[in-house]
């Protein structure tokens, strides 16, 4: 293979004939994009070279050696300056490849980043040589073993070319390439594309490479399926047709019609023998064997490093025939899911997990808590385990949410398999709460349509204006979330409400009475801290030992006064009498300092340490400082919306402040109530909360909050990255140890 006399990359002595052949070994693996080999080799260090020595460098169809012989045998050196892009890419062959946690970006000769470089070069797929040009005739002979023959089917250009030739009479039928890549993307899920690119490939003895530097945009189908992908199609079309009807005793027509490039049922089930139903569904697939390195996957705890924890889903779902990127911002997403015991409600005991590089190539994973088969499983539809495309639209436009496309689903009662092609209606959203909606598919009124709802442009919305909407108000939503209170008030006015608020302070202490003024107004408020105190002894004393409001008083005197378990458990064995003789002024001081924080009015400022002062404590309320903070931001992001071509933007702005309606403080409250600590996994995890009936077969995180900010950063990320579709992964983990990965 590739051998260097100097140092190559960050730090080296960068010998132009040694940088050449980095150069190439990292452009033919995948880490040097064609423009950066183009700028960096080809014009830096090959400024003389001919165009037909250029074509050939990027060609896809001369072999690797041919190409080592084309290189420059210069020995000038040339500046680290002018190789940022292929040191970048020595980086990440160092990280990605051979799992180094701090590379250098060097490559030194005879030293192990080399032999790497080498040993992946010895597994590149052999070239296959297609002749630019179709001779005017051919022969019909053997294909020595192989499908079809490239005598026959042939790469043009963009198109695919049969010819078939007996008794010297030639037809020959050209089938545009992208019109069966296109077939291929609108009727497969995209695990059964990896499959059916590794059948055609196995069967025309070539091997077929799963894709790893994918963009999440409509261009990564052309590395998914391959140009030489559609020849194999082709090829293993005309085989089966010429086994029908053998050359000789048949017209050419005849056999060229039926050949369409197009792998539909009649080719699932009669060339590659299965059912759709079953070469669809990844639900019998249990693979723990690394495809690329053919080693045993090995499930690590959630306490283990980002790096590791990445590595382990980036291989389990190749294991599943799924589709992952390396590229830097683009998100993965995969489902976890654990199938429980029939009963009439599932739970969210699953989990959905986004793992993506970081522009320094360091890796990250996030677990959210969620179910993958929300409702009750035996009388609604569900996902099967497959890799799905997901798209940022609309759930019933009402929110924004994913929308999964081309999945395989169950029926009721563990029903049959079917192929839902298109949009499946099966959504990524909020459960466990509900939203208080101005009405049902309220954002038609506004411009959106069952495209937009799907994830596509409308006659009004185009590509990126689709995808800004969806970021507003999935950003709106996530602000309003949190201001919901106990949806008494629109969340909107709420956050405005302590944003507007004006300062209050205590003013002074006397006699028993403190005396809270309010910047602006005239009135003050005097609270009477021994009527107070009777007030708190009196609600709390019966409801003391009760389970439920037991932790509520603890943590109301712990965090106001400081006491520990130990002093807080002597006040439970007092009557009222030495309990009211405990409480000492200081501590209803301190409870009227918390309430100026938190409450907008003065007239809410009372020094009672009720359920809504609870829920300060808690931080469920959130703060007049936070408010002030969040409300210029949340106006903004409304605002933004005068920039796109919607339908009576006023009005929707309007119902955005008034109309959508957020239980904050009961959502907030179910989320501190499900979530327990588990002292296997070492987090807290949300514990099996229950899910209604709704939105059978949809992708669920739980609590409205906590899947806004979720697909927030999705988005977030996606327009920084380019990406605009995800490539979600659900997988069956019901048989993993609890104590491996949640």
């Amino acid at each position: 293979m590739i051998t260097i006399k100097q140092k190559v990359g960050q730090g080296g002595q960068n010998i132009i004939s040694d940088v050449a052949k980095i150069q190439l070994a990292l452009f033919e693996l995948g880490f040097l994009k064609k423009a950066d080999f183009q700028k960096e080799m080809i014009k830096n260090l090959m400024t003389f070279a001919s165009s037909l020595t250029s074509k050939k460098l990027l060609s896809n169809t001369t072999s690797f050696l041919d190409k080592l012989n084309l290189l420059p045998s210069n020995s000038r050196r040339i500046g680290a300056s002018k190789l940022s892009a292929t040191i970048q890419g020595v980086h990440q062959f160092q990280s990605q490849v051979m799992k180094v946690r701090n590379s250098d970006g060097r490559i030194d000769p005879g030293k192990g980043t080399l032999r790497n470089l080498n040993k992946s070069i010895r597994k590149l797929p052999p070239i296959t040589n297609v002749p630019e040009v179709i001779p005017t005739s051919f022969e019909t002979g053997a294909t020595s073993g192989r499908i079809g023959s490239n005598s026959q089917v042939n790469i043009v250009g963009e198109s695919i070319v049969i010819k078939l030739t007996k008794n010297g009479e030639s037809k020959e039928k050209t089938i545009p390439i992208n019109s069966s890549r296109q077939f291929i993307v609108e009727n497969y899920n995209w695990n059964s594309i990896v499959k059916l690119m590794h059948f055609v490939y196995k069967k025309n003895k070539d091997q077929y490479t799963s894709p790893t530097q994918l963009k999440g945009i409509i261009e990564d189908d052309v590395l998914i399926i391959p140009n030489k992908g559609i020849q194999y199609i082709i090829q293993l079309q005309l085989a089966n047709q010429l086994k029908k009807k053998p050359l000789k005793n048949s017209s050419l027509n005849s056999i060229l019609k039926p050949i369409d490039g197009k792998p539909g049922l009649k080719f699932i089930n009669g060339i590659i023998g299965k059912k759709r139903s079953v070469f669809f569904n990844e639900s019998t697939n249990k693979s723990f064997v690394d495809i690329f390195s053919n080693n045993k996957i090995t499930i690590p705890s959630v306490k283990d490093s980002q790096d590791k924890l990445y590595s382990f889903f980036r291989s389990i779902v190749h294991a599943r025939n799924g589709l992952w990127s390396d590229n830097q911002g683009v998100v993965n997403v995969v489902g976890l899911r654990r199938v429980m015991d029939k009963m009439s409600k599932t739970r969210y005991n699953d989990g959905i997990v986004a793992c993506w590089k970081d522009k320094n190539g360091q890796a990250h994973v996030e677990l959210n808590i969620a179910t993958t088969e929300p409702g009750n499983r035996f009388s609604r539809r569900q996902l099967v385990p497959q890799t799905m495309t997901m798209l940022a639209g609309y759930h019933n436009l009402r929110q924004p949410a994913g929308r999964t496309r081309n999945a395989m689903k169950q029926s009721a009662n563990a029903g049959s398999v079917t192929w839902c092609k298109g949009d499946t209606t099966m959504n990524f959203h909020q459960g466990g709460n509900k939203l208080g909606f101005p009405s049902n598919t309220w954002l038609a009124n506004y411009g959106l349509d069952s495209s937009v709802q799907t994830g596509f442009p409308n006659r009004r919305l185009n590509e990126s204006e689709i995808f800004k909407l969806n970021k507003l108000l999935s950003n709106i939503y996530l602000w309003l979330s949190k201001y919901g209170a106990d949806k008494s008030m629109a969340p909107y006015q709420y956050c405005k409400k302590l944003a507007d608020s004006k300062p209050m302070r205590i003013e002074k202490i006397n006699n028993g009475k403190v005396t809270v003024t309010q910047t602006g107004k005239n009135q003050k408020k005097i609270v009477d801290v021994l009527e107070v105190k009777k007030w708190m002894v009196n609600y709390w004393y019966h409801k003391r030992l009760r389970p439920e409001n037991r932790m509520k008083i603890f943590t109301i005197i712990q965090r106001i006064s400081g006491f520990n378990k130990k002093q807080i458990e002597r006040l439970e064995k007092m009557n009222k009498t030495q309990i009211l003789s405990e409480i000492k002024d200081e501590f209803i001081v301190d409870i009227i300092k918390k309430q100026i924080e938190y409450f907008p009015n003065l007239s809410d400022i009372d020094g009672k340490a009720g359920p809504t002062f609870y829920k300060v404590i808690e931080g469920i309320r959130p703060s007049i400082a936070q408010a002030k903070k969040d409300f210029p931001k949340l106006e903004k992001l409304i605002n933004q919306l005068n920039e796109l071509p919607l339908r009576n933007v006023p009005s929707l702005q309007s119902k955005l402040k008034k109309g959508l309606k957020i239980n904050t403080d009961l959502n907030r409250a179910n989320v501190k109530n499900h979530t327990r600590y588990d002292e296997v996994l070492e987090v807290n995890i949300i514990a099996n909360a229950t899910v209604g009936l709704y939105s059978a077969g949809c992708q669920v995180i739980y609590d409205t909050e906590v899947f806004y900010d979720f697909w927030c950063k999705l988005l977030d990320r996606a327009q920084k990255s380019g990406q605009r579709r995800w490539y979600y992964t659900l997988i069956d983990a019901t048989g993993w140890k609890k104590s491996d990965v949640l």
